[in-house]
């Protein structure tokens, strides 16, 4: 709220129980911590974010953080956000073939052929690599969550 400059300056507070009410800082209802870092408020327009559902407090109170699980998501929902990062992951490596590409014929031009090679599949692939990987990355830190027992 303070961010986006609708108070008067002063960070607006709310117990962790109100949670998702929008609210700069939310604290335990028990303990009075600071666990805003924990909750994730929604965001119009982007996925809702894979982590705990539960927060559990220092003191012992559990809160909904505001997150979900991967196997929570319906068979829908997991095959649209894998087909949106495939599709993220291809459209930027195309943007960057073209970078690629330039990069290339300097190098070739240059006698370096096999460097030239080298240097435009890694640009091209960076992308992809990058969104798959942590794309897969929070999907197996999010089944270890739901699958490994906590000791």
């Amino acid at each position: 709220m303070i961010r986006l400059g609708l108070t008067d300056g002063t960070p607006q507070q709310l117990p962790a129980s109100a949670f998702p009410e929008p609210a700069d800082i939310y604290i335990c209802d028990k303990c009075q911590r600071d666990i805003t870092k924990h909750l994730h408020p929604h965001r119009s327009h982007s996925w809702q974010p894979l982590g705990p559902t539960r927060y559990t407090c220092v003191c012992g109170l559990r809160f909904l953080t505001g997150a979900m699980e991967w196997e929570d998501l319906g068979d829908w929902e997991r095959r649209r956000r894998i087909n949106q990062t495939l599709a993220l992951g291809m459209g930027f490596s195309i943007i960057f073939s073209v970078f690629a590409a330039i990069v290339y014929f300097v190098l070739r031009l240059l006698h370096l052929p096999r460097l030239a090679l080298a240097t435009a599949l890694v640009m091209i692939a960076f992308p992809f690599v990058g969104f798959m990987g942590q794309f897969c990355v929070e999907i197996l830190l999010s089944k270890w969550r739901t699958y490994v027992p906590k000791p």
